[in-house]
C-alpha cells in the first residue's frame, strides 16, 4: 500500500513538473493595428505554436482598435497581454492603474513624410498645414516628438484633422494639407501619384515607442517565468518571419486583405527595418510618449516599464540564440 502511495505521488510529481506555465488558465492576447512590424511577431507565435512550444496555453488572440477598449480590456482580466501603442498602457500608468510595459517589439516612428510642392525641408512646414487623423492621437503626438528633434515650431504649425489613413492620403493629394506622414505601404498611393518622400523615418529614426507589450503589473509580478515565455514566443515569432519571408508574406495577405506582392514587399521591408532583436522598450521612445502622448513630466519613464523579464532573456542568451538558429545577424 505505502509502495502504491509513492508511485502514485511520484507520478503527480513528475505530471505537475510538465504542465504548461499557465496550465489552470489561457492567457488571452489583443493587438491594436493591422501593422506588419509591430504585431507579426504574435500572429507568427500564434500560428506556429510558438506560445505552446514555451509553455503557455494560448487562449483568444483579437484585434481592439480603440486604445480605451484595449486598456479596459486589459485592466478587467477580459486579456492577459496586450501588444499595442504606448500610449493607451502609460497613460494607465500615469494615473496609478495598474499596468505595466515589459517588451516592445516596435521602437520607431515608422513613417514617410510628404511635403507639398515648393517646400524643401520639414522647417518650412511652419506656417502651413500638417494632416493628422485627430487631435491627440498618435499621429498628431509623434509629429510633435518629429519637430522637436527637427527643430521644428509646433506653434507655428496647423494641425488639420482629417481623419483616417485614406482621408488623410486624399487630403495630403488635393492640396488641402502641405504635410502628411504615411506609414508603410501606404506610401506607395503618393508614389504612384509622382509625389517623392522627403523625410524617411524608417531610416532617420525618431524613438517613439510605436508597440510594447503590456500586462496588468500584478500579473507580471506573480507570473514572471509566463511573461518570459510570452516574449519568447514572441520573439521567436518575429525571428522566424524574418528567416523566412514567403511564410511572412503568406501571413500577411490574411491580416493586410491583399495578395499584392509591391504591399508585401514594403511589408516585408518595414518589419525589417523596424525589428527589435531583444525586444527591450527604448526609454527615449516612452520618454517622447509621456511627453507629447500622456503629459506626465513627473514620471521617469523607467517607472513606465519592468525591464526584468528581457533582462534576464539577455542574460540568459535567449535572444543570441535565436539569431544563431536563424541565422538573422541582430543590431
Amino acid at each position: 500500500m505505502n509502495r502504491l502511495v509513492l508511485v502514485i505521488t511520484g507520478l503527480l510529481a513528475i505530471f505537475a513538473t510538465n504542465l504548461p506555465i499557465e496550465a489552470q488558465e489561457k492567457t488571452d492576447f489583443a493587438y491594436s493595428a493591422i501593422d506588419p512590424a509591430g504585431f507579426t511577431g504574435v500572429w507568427m507565435a500564434s500560428q506556429k505554436d510558438f506560445f505552446e512550444q514555451y509553455g503557455i496555453s494560448q487562449g483568444k488572440v483579437v484585434y481592439i482598435s480603440s486604445s480605451s477598449v484595449i486598456g479596459a480590456s486589459l485592466l478587467s482580466g477580459e486579456v492577459t497581454v496586450v501588444l499595442a501603442q504606448a500610449t493607451a498602457p502609460m497613460a494607465i500608468r500615469a494615473r496609478g492603474g495598474d499596468v505595466i510595459i515589459f517588451g516592445a517589439t516596435e521602437n520607431l516612428l515608422p513613417y514617410y513624410i510628404f511635403l507639398s510642392p515648393g517646400l524643401k525641408t520639414l522647417k518650412d512646414i511652419e506656417g502651413k498645414r500638417a494632416s493628422i487623423s485627430r487631435v491627440g492621437s498618435g499621429s498628431h503626438t509623434s509629429l510633435l516628438a518629429l519637430f522637436k528633434q527637427a527643430g521644428v515650431d509646433a506653434q507655428k504649425v496647423t494641425f488639420v484633422a482629417s481623419g483616417d489613413m485614406s482621408a488623410r492620403l486624399a487630403a495630403f493629394a488635393t492640396g488641402a494639407v502641405d504635410l502628411v506622414g504615411l506609414p508603410p505601404p501606404y506610401q506607395l498611393r503618393l508614389q504612384d501619384k509622382g509625389y517623392k518622400i522627403s523625410v524617411n523615418l524608417l531610416d532617420d529614426h525618431v524613438p517613439w515607442a510605436q508597440v510594447v507589450l503590456a500586462s496588468r503589473e500584478s500579473w507580471l509580478e506573480s507570473n514572471l517565468g509566463a511573461a518570459k515565455a510570452v516574449l519568447k514566443a514572441v520573439a521567436e515569432g518575429n525571428y522566424y518571419a524574418l528567416a523566412h519571408p514567403d511564410e511572412a508574406k503568406a501571413l500577411w495577405k490574411r491580416y493586410l486583405r491583399t495578395s499584392d506582392p509591391r504591399i508585401l514587399d514594403e511589408s516585408f521591408i518595414y518589419f525589417r527595418k523596424a525589428f527589435v532583436a531583444n525586444l527591450v522598450p527604448d526609454l527615449k521612445g516612452l520618454a517622447n510618449v509621456r511627453d507629447f502622448g500622456v503629459t506626465a513630466p513627473d514620471m521617469a519613464p523607467e517607472k513606465f516599464v519592468s525591464m526584468k523579464p528581457v533582462d534576464e532573456l539577455i542574460h540568459e542568451g535567449f535572444f543570441q540564440k535565436l539569431a544563431t538558429k536563424y541565422n538573422v545577424k541582430a543590431r
